[in-house]
């Protein structure tokens, strides 16, 4: 390959190459940086703490919940520093096996550490952390959901305290037990569990029901008494009772009707399940949380059976296909899929079924309401019910279409390189071949000549001089060869006279040669254009000339060079032949090659060209700014 440095020309066209790929790239990171806005938006507004990381554990993001978790003033960055540093020092090489086993495994879930505080004390946190991994598959990051149970594990260990003092009493009942008598509707006796469940002593406890409930429940209450009486109810769910402090304390009772100091009674086992209300309204908001967040995803997420018959889809999945939820409810999924790939998935999902995988992503097509088919890569998870087996699916679909379209003209583009290169390597060789089969060649036969001429100038003059005479005539080849290589490579008018001269001497060589008839017409009002511009509207008719005067087997040739407006016209036509345009191959020099030209200087190309019609090669280009050029 040459050394010679690229040309002006060159590098004008790798720089608009790189120009457009720069562009591209920052439009992908437009597109990416509000995925990751809405990310980040998700995560803020997670109740618990995240934390995400790189692999060595530097910490990358921290939601404001973590500063208020950690009461560290929210002026100051978590970024940069170690995760493992907020731990106690005992539990780091726990918490860096974990995280090893997180990178290699993917989840781990409900580890309990103890966290430092920002004022030196420590509180227990449970961490189900994730990894998070490139679309290779390999592990970039690792997040973390990061929950205070300092309050679970005191009423875990108030739970155990209150398991043992029951046990100390009764054997065996661990709930509040009363006595209530049918007749007065009193409570005659209560176990101390019941007592402290509203606040009280077993002496101090009230007797009347009036001072343990609110008035707007009496009716209820008492309903559900007289049911137990009679054997109706066997239990009396969420009982309201007020505490000596004025709070509510829900219980769950069961009563059975007894003979108590010879008096009819109802004896009642009273299950506290004030946490179990709570946790229910907890879930309750969760769920209404999941709803909302499932309905507000920036992705389509879908709910199918085992038959894959949609149960339920968000709003992002009822747009991205153009339906409403009650067109899509009861939808057989595969429907809504491009015929070719209806059953692409189709073995995993039946996998998904049996619990042989519990996931799994592809690349599909799927297909509007309007018909119009676009790309989406799925994701879908098996949801098991309490038992482990299998209750739903749900699929995340988010629509790859631009996505997938900026990957193919990525591929495109590498493909224009890579034959751009083949191209240029092409014409070097010819060059290259040129110089040494002819100028070099001649260099060598002058040189040997001036020898000859060197060892004959002092013995025999007569045939030094022939031979000093055969080695100028020689050099005046080399020298015309010379400049027959430089005007192959940019002709000298090209430069001196602009792109018009050049195209009508182009046209007066050829019709030098045996060849068919050749017109040249003009109709432009520029002077001279970009270099860039006039060297590949020279190529472009150099290379088309060519190709009609050796294929086309026409006659007749007709240039013509036209300006209309911003744009410049080179159409070059032939009576002859003509060929499919179809069936040219594409990794051909000379079509391709003006593609190519035509391509990265924003213009247009059309080939009108039938068998036995002749053919019409059509050229647009955009005029470039103009540049100064010497002698103008």
């Amino acid at each position: 390959m040459s050394d010679e440095p690229k040309t002006r020309e060159e590098l004008l066209a790798e720089i608009e190459e790189l120009r457009g790929h720069v562009a591209r790239l920052q439009a992908a990171a437009a597109e990416r940086s509000q995925t990751e806005e809405n990310y980040r938006s998700l995560l803020e507004a997670c109740p618990d703490a995240v934390v995400m990381s790189d692999l060595q554990g530097r910490v990358l993001f921290a939601s404001p919940q973590t500063w208020d978790l950690l009461g560290f003033p929210r002026a100051l960055s978590l970024c940069g520093q170690n995760a493992v540093d907020y731990v106690v020092e005992s539990d780091r090489p726990r918490l860096a096996k974990n995280i090893a086993h997180v990178i290699e495994a993917g989840v781990r879930r409900n580890t309990e550490y103890k966290a430092f505080r920002h004022d030196g004390t420590s509180l227990p946190v449970e961490v189900s952390s994730a990894v998070i991994r490139n679309a290779a598959g390999e592990p970039t990051a690792a997040m973390a959901i990061i929950h205070d149970v300092t309050e679970r594990n005191r009423v875990q260990q108030e739970l155990r305290q209150s398991h043992d003092e029951l046990r100390a009493i009764y054997d065996s009942v661990v709930d509040g037990l009363i006595i209530v008598d049918l007749e007065t509707e009193q409570c005659v006796r209560a176990n101390p569990q019941m007592a402290r469940m509203l606040g009280y002593t077993p002496e101090t406890i009230p007797t009347d029901p009036a001072r343990v409930h609110r008035p707007e429940d009496f009716e209820h209450i008492a309903a559900c008494f007289h049911k137990q009486v009679e054997g109706l109810l066997p239990v009396a769910e969420n009982i309201p009772f007020v505490h000596k402090d004025g709070h509510i304390v829900y219980a769950d009772i069961s009563g059975t009707r007894m003979e108590y100091r010879q008096r009819p009674c109802l004896i009642a086992l009273i299950r506290d399940v004030t946490r179990r209300k709570q946790a229910e309204e907890a879930l309750r908001a969760s769920e209404e949380r999941f709803r909302a967040a499932f309905e507000a995803a920036p992705v389509g997420v879908v709910v199918v059976d085992d038959h894959r018959r949609v149960t339920r889809a968000n709003r992002a999945m009822c747009q991205m296909l153009g339906f409403t939820p009650e067109e899509l409810l009861g939808r057989f999924l595969p429907d809504s899929m491009h015929p070719d790939d209806r059953d692409l998935s189709l073995p995993l999902f039946h996998k998904l079924l049996a619990g042989e995988i519990p996931s799994y992503t592809v690349e599909k097509r799927y297909v509007r309401k309007t018909g119009e088919a676009f790309w989406v890569q799925a994701t879908t998870a098996a949801i098991l019910d309490p038992d482990g087996r299998f209750d739903f699916a749900l699929a995340i679909v988010e629509d790859i279409d631009e996505r997938k379209r900026s990957r193919e003209a990525l591929h495109r583009e590498h493909q224009t390189l890579w034959r751009m290169l083949r191209s240029s390597d092409h014409e070097r060789q010819l060059i290259a071949y040129e110089i040494h089969d002819g100028l070099a060649q001649q260099l060598a036969a002058a040189a040997m000549q001036f020898q000859t001429y060197e060892h004959l100038r002092d013995k025999c003059s007569a045939d030094a001089k022939t031979t000093f005479d055969a080695g100028l005539q020689i050099l005046r080849q080399a020298h015309l060869e010379t400049r027959r290589l430089i005007s192959g490579v940019r002709p000298p008018i090209l430069d001196e006279s602009g792109i018009v001269a050049a195209i009508a001497h182009l046209v007066h060589d050829q019709l030098m040669t045996d060849g068919p008839k050749i017109e040249f017409q003009s109709d432009v009002q520029f002077g001279r254009l970009a270099p860039v511009l006039e060297n590949a509207i020279y190529r472009i008719a150099q290379e088309s000339m060519a190709n009609a005067c050796k294929h086309s087997k026409s006659d007749r040739i007709q240039v013509r060079l036209a300006q209309s407006d911003d744009r410049v016209r080179l159409q070059v036509c032939d009576w002859g032949v003509g060929f499919r345009p179809d069936d040219v191959r594409r990794d051909s020099y000379g079509i391709e090659g003006i593609r190519e030209r035509v391509r990265l200087l924003g213009g247009s190309m059309t080939i009108d060209s039938r068998p036995g019609e002749g053919t019409r090669l059509d050229v647009v280009l955009p005029l470039l700014d103009q540049e100064p050029h010497d002698g103008l």
